[in-house]
């Protein structure tokens, strides 16, 4: 725990009067200060001069009635001054370079000076960890630097996640998915990532990378032995381990090494307490940071180690139980983990006291629509909670208020800016939920219901690609962790092989125009390793034509021709058509004109009896190829006009 020294931020605690209107230049410098960046990067941002930007800020704490940045932001968060930061100044900022960075709702706190070292060890270094516990905040650092340091990167910063993912393997698949590479054929996907670097200037955030250490290690230095214009900020519980890396510990938030006599505007010094303030007054706006509350909230803090993320969940508690409770709840929670002193409890059991303390709190529906949710990765739409969730007292109609609830508590995180709803568990939370499933002998039915419903919605959506590919790629992906768990567990924990081979097979249209073959190349493996082709012929058949699709020449040739054996034993005609499709494109590209115009003529005349618009488009165009290469581009240009009006 970070005591004694205060941030170097100062916040006065004030009976202010209304606040002033700022001009839209002061808005604007007010949500760059929200952004976290320095004076001279403000002036950079808005051309203006650092004397300007820093009458400008005066202006803002004087309306404001505040004396410190940190605390401008603080009321101007309170006064809803930063609602419209996705349109303004500091959306700009996040935008002016190209970027997957997700946009942060809340203010980050406490880390002021963590900030600039990050940022000033990046420019020195081109591989930084971020390093320290769970729920310290790693990630949302991270994510800081990578939007403020957006404009020294033509190329972008690009955010890689890999708490969605167990298996080692899948680690340039993610990096691949993220930066929009295309595999390339007979070339490791590890290659093709370097070679896409090696003329960019780009930053690369490796998120969470300590349950696939190795494989990252092993990538992070190919990237940096090859491509000399990239940088990587990585966040880790621990390091990667190679040569170049420079490792920033990230502590928890400053609290006070003693709560006694403490003064609310001396408490608002200290990174934690001021985070605790501002997370309740989020969830309780009546609530006012008193001389008498100070020496509790720090006591609060102490106990919680500093940690952020245990204290955003103590924080939501506030709106239920006076602060002097929840000191008391606290209280108890850590004298039954411990034998009397303070010191004997360990700094890693804080947050999963807290999270458990928080467990408590939830009514017994709550509880287990909670533990229910850490079986899915990535994040969740409320209709499969609906489905994968509901049983055993737990209604389907009443998913969606036990959701609002966890989310007002912040064990659910919201995000409703798409056109659908989605939800997610942060990484701490999840691992909780997950032991406590699998402590109850829950694991596996949960997961069995959660694969077979991505299962079913996979297969389904299979059956309408041919109209409606743009919404299918789109849903597709956005479910792709999803999908990765159902396959693992399926098929790398060796639960079910059928299912396994049918979502592996069915997602062929991801592997290929998401930039992921290599990825459904194991997959598809995986699954062939354990599946009766004999018994199950007609998965088997998917597979091998999913297979032929991400492969080339003499290879896409064998698994078409195997595919369309498959499909023509039960008698799936259509399934048949696009196999010989797909053997029609494997002899153009081995040079075989001939048989490949025949391929493609048998697969165009059972396409159209299958009525697949977009299926005969392609057979029209691949027919086109053919008469160009041999020199007709007369009856080539009719033909690719054809293919276009096939589709209308």
């Amino acid at each position: 725990m970070q005591q004694g020294k205060p941030d170097t931020a100062a916040a006065k605690v004030t009976t202010a009067p209304p606040l002033s209107p700022l001009t839209r230049r002061e808005q604007e410098v007010l949500e760059l200060m929200a952004f976290g960046l320095a004076n001279k990067e403000i002036a950079h941002r808005l051309s203006l001069s650092r004397r300007t930007v820093e009458t400008h800020i005066d202006h803002v704490l004087g309306k404001l009635n505040a004396t410190t940045r940190a605390r401008a932001v603080v009321e101007a968060g309170r006064a809803g001054l930063l609602g419209g930061m996705g349109t303004s100044a500091a959306a700009s900022a996040a935008d002016s370079r190209p970027n997957n960075l997700p946009f942060q709702l809340t203010t980050l706190l406490g880390r002021e000076q963590d900030l600039v070292e990050a940022k000033s060890l990046l420019e020195a270094h081109r591989l930084v960890t971020l390093s320290g516990s769970g729920g310290v905040g790693k990630t949302r650092l991270a994510l800081r630097v990578g939007v403020d340091l957006l404009d020294l990167y033509p190329n972008g910063a690009w955010l890689c996640d890999f708490s969605p993912i167990s298996d080692p393997g899948l680690v340039a698949s993610v990096v691949a998915k993220a930066l929009v590479v295309r595999e390339r054929q007979d070339r490791p996907l590890v290659e093709s990532i370097v070679d896409s670097l090696k003329r960019r200037r780009a930053l690369l955030i490796f998120d969470n990378c300590e349950h696939v250490l190795d494989a990252t290690a092993e990538l992070v230095d190919e990237i940096l032995h090859n491509c000399p214009s990239i940088r990587i900020l990585a966040t880790s519980r621990q390091a990667l381990g190679i040569v170049g890396e420079l490792v920033y510990r990230i502590r928890s938030l400053a609290v006070p090494d003693s709560p006694e006599g403490l003064k609310a505007d001396e408490g608002l010094r200290y990174g934690a307490i001021a985070l605790f303030v501002d997370r309740t007054q989020a969830s309780d706006s009546g609530f006012t940071f008193t001389d008498e509350y100070a020496p509790i909230v720090a006591e609060i803090c102490g106990r919680l180690d500093g940690i952020p993320l245990a204290i955003e969940l103590a924080a939501t508690r506030s709106k239920v139980i006076n602060i002097q409770s929840l000191a008391r709840s606290l209280d108890d929670r850590f004298k039954v983990l411990t034998t009397g002193g303070r010191t004997a409890l360990p700094r890693h059991k804080t947050l999963a006291a807290l999270i458990s303390w928080s467990y408590d709190l939830l009514t017994a529906h709550e509880q287990a629509l909670f533990i229910r949710l850490g079986i899915f990765a990535g994040g969740f739409s409320l209709a499969a909670a609906r489905v994968v969730c509901c049983g055993d007292a737990l209604d389907e109609i009443d998913i969606l208020d036990l959701l609002s609830s966890l989310t007002d508590k912040s064990l659910v995180v919201a995000d409703t800016a798409g056109e659908h709803g989605r939800y997610r568990l942060l990484e701490s939370t999840r691992a909780y939920a997950l032991e406590k499933l699998a402590a109850g002998g829950e694991r596996e039915r949960f997961a069995r219901r959660h694969a077979e419903y991505f299962h079913d919605q996979v297969q389904e959506s299979d059956k309408h690609y041919d109209t409606q590919l743009i919404g299918w790629l789109a849903s597709a992906a956005g479910e792709l962790d999803n999908y990765r768990a159902a396959l693992e567990w399926a098929l790398a924990d060796g639960h079910d092989a059928v299912l396994g081979g049918v979502v592996a097979g069915a997602l062929e249209r991801l592997w290929l125009d998401g930039g992921l073959a290599a990825e459904g190349r194991y997959w598809i493996g995986r699954a062939q390793a354990g599946l009766s082709e004999s018994a199950h012929p007609q998965p088997a058949a998917r597979l091998w034509r999913a297979l032929a699709r991400l492969s080339s020449g003499t290879r896409k040739r064998d698994y078409a021709e195997r595919a369309l054996a498959l499909h023509q034993s039960v008698g799936d005609g259509h399934g048949a058509a696009k196999a010989l499709l797909e053997l029609g494109y494997a002899l153009y590209q081995m040079g075989r004109f001939e048989e490949s115009s025949e391929a493609f003529a048998r697969a165009l005349a059972a396409l159209r009896e299958c009525g697949d618009k977009r299926g005969v488009a392609r057979c029209l165009s691949r027919q086109a190829d053919i008469y160009r290469s041999r020199g007709d581009v007369a009856t080539g240009r009719e033909l690719y006009t054809l293919s276009a009006s096939s589709t209308a």
